[in-house]
């Protein structure tokens, strides 16, 4: 909305009084906006009061647009303009917002969830633009219609640290904070499945010989569910380089088994045992490499993610979030 300074009358019930409790309401809209901003930053993953406080305050902004004062006469459409704003920002504190707020947190996320963001994130920005100006156009109809000056002063923007980076995967329009957040979440996915692969395999390690065999669906099980997690925005860095190493430990699962088998005959000597040990020494031999290539994969895709870069944002928003705290 503009930011106003209005000459004409000055006693109640004026058209000068009239705009101003108008654009006092939309004041509330503004600080709204920011303080959720504000709050969400300090707050980090627990989001929900600050998600429920600002619910709560964009309906009372609402109903405090619904109850103003009618003008005696025709107000150009004034008030209109400014509840169907509060109307949708109520939509975006209880819809929107919060389907957003579950997409970017989401433990498994998809391209299709930032995707999607995307969309409602542009939806609701193109649909606070066209309310502003459809408000700010109520304004000054209604102030020509009134006589009343109105000198236009744009207020100053919400100044947040910002993040650009030249980021892989395919083109976005979104922040670059959003883009690496949900890389984030890919990671983060990613090493929970690879850890799974490594736990099924470590307990087979520590098996008796007898039951080696009986383990090996666990961790062939948690290498299937590894593969079935899609590339990140065209990224296949960890999906490429942890799958692989799965594929590679379960090839070692079949070597422990072949081993374990030569371990449980009665006699094991001569050409038997040194099979036996040439098999563990295949094992033992393989797992730097795989260990290696998977660690080199999850150091590449951090560097690629600029994950350090985004970090140092994170503690600067931190930062801004902290210092604008005092004054809301």
């Amino acid at each position: 909305m503009l930011a106003l300074v209005l000459f004409g009358g000055v006693a109640s019930g004026s058209p000068v009084d009239y705009l101003d409790a108008q654009f006092q309401v939309d004041q509330q809209l503004e600080v709204l906006y920011v303080r959720y901003t504000v709050s969400s930053v300090l707050a980090g993953e627990q989001i929900a009061p600050v998600l429920a406080d600002a619910q709560h305050q964009a309906h009372a902004v609402l109903n405090a647009a619904h109850t103003l004062e009618e003008w005696p006469g025709d107000d150009k459409g004034l008030n209109e303009a400014l509840i169907q704003r509060a109307q949708h920002s109520v939509l975006y504190f209880d819809q929107t917002l919060p389907t957003m707020v579950s997409l970017i947190t989401a433990s498994q996320p998809r391209d299709a969830d930032q995707l999607q963001y995307e969309t409602l994130l542009n939806l609701s920005e193109v649909t606070d633009a066209q309310d502003v100006e459809r408000l700010n156009r109520a304004i000054l109809s209604f102030a020509k219609a009134n006589r009343v000056r109105v000198d236009e002063e744009p207020p100053a923007p919400l100044k947040l640290p910002t993040l650009e980076l030249d980021l892989p995967g395919r083109a976005s329009d979104l922040p670059d904070e959003v883009r690496v957040t949900f890389a984030i979440g890919h990671h983060n996915e990613m090493i929970e499945r690879h850890d799974q692969v490594l736990s099924a395999w470590n307990d087979l390690t520590l098996l008796e010989s007898a039951k080696i065999a009986e383990q090996r669906p666990v961790v062939e099980l948690a290498v299937q569910e590894l593969k079935q997690v899609p590339p990140w925005m065209g990224d296949d860095t960890l999906t490429s380089a942890l799958t692989a190493d799965g594929e590679g430990l379960l090839e070692l699962v079949d070597l422990m088994v072949q081993s374990a088998e030569l371990d449980m005959r009665v006699f094991l000597f001569g050409k038997k045992k040194r099979q036996r040990d040439s098999l563990l020494r295949q094992v033992d031999s393989a797992l730097p490499s795989l260990n290696a290539n998977a660690q080199q994969a999850v150091a590449s895709f951090l560097d690629a993610w600029q994950i350090s870069a985004y970090e140092r944002h994170i503690e600067e928003l931190h930062q801004w979030a902290r210092s604008q705290k005092a004054g809301l």
